[in-house]
């Protein structure tokens, strides 16, 4: 690996962690909730704070990183369901 560069396709196989993507994507799910569920509470206890395109707005922004952070979850399934398909056939 000494003599791979960063850039180069070789070494993105090489370091290509599944698992990573996986723990970011739960990451963001998580912070993105909060940080949405705090905003509701801010417009309950605050209702002239923050009109409703606002509102519209997060909320659209919320689905839409939900898709990208199911999307990064079903990206690194695949290849942990294909290690234990290929495990448990050779237990066989």
């Amino acid at each position: 690996m000494a003599g791979l560069s960063v850039g180069s396709s070789e070494y993105l196989a090489e370091t290509n962690d599944p698992g990573l993507d996986q723990r970011v994507s739960i990451a963001f799910i998580v912070i993105d909730t909060f940080f949405l569920l705090v905003f509701y509470v801010s417009r309950y206890f605050n209702p002239k704070a923050v009109g409703v395109p606002m509102l519209v707005c997060n909320t659209l922004c919320y689905v839409l990183c939900m898709g990208s952070a199911a999307t990064g979850i079903c990206e690194s399934f695949p290849s942990y369901f294909l290690t234990w398909v290929v495990g448990f056939r050779r237990t066989i």
